[in-house]
C-alpha cells in the first residue's frame, strides 16, 4: 500500500547553540516525521568521538515532536565542533538514519 515501511523516522528539526567559558546552552527540536510511533528514543551529544552528554526522550508519536532545552552544561573549554546524533547505538529501525545527525560549529 505504501512506498515506505511503517517505521519512524526522527530527525532534528532545529539545533541553536551557545557556548560561554566552559558551558554549552542548546535548545533541540526533534520530530517523528516516520508512519510509526518511536520508542525508548534518544539522543547524545559529542566532541571529535568523545560523547558529552546523552538525552532520554521516551516515545515519540507519529508527527510528534519534543524540544529539550538545557542551560550550563559544563563542556571542554576549548569546544569548537559539536555532533548531535538521535540513536547513536542504532536501537531503533527507521526510514532513514541519514538525517539522524547534525554537527555544529560553535563561534
Amino acid at each position: 500500500l505504501y512506498k515506505d515501511p511503517s517505521l519512524p523516522d526522527l530527525l532534528f528539526q532545529e539545533i541553536n547553540a551557545r557556548k560561554s567559558r566552559r558551558y554549552l546552552r542548546f535548545e533541540a527540536r526533534i520530530l517523528n516525521v516516520g508512519l510509526a510511533t518511536a520508542y525508548n528514543t534518544s539522543f547524545s551529544i559529542f566532541s571529535d568521538s568523545e560523547k558529552i552528554s546523552d538525552y532520554d526522550l521516551g516515545s515519540l508519536d507519529i508527527g510528534a515532536g519534543k524540544i529539550i532545552h538545557v542551560e550550563n552544561l559544563a563542556v571542554p573549554y576549548d569546544l569548537r565542533n559539536l555532533t548531535f546524533i538521535i540513536d547513536d547505538k542504532n536501537f531503533i529501525s527507521e526510514v532513514d538514519k541519514k538525517n539522524n545527525k547534525k554537527n555544529l560549529v560553535l563561534s
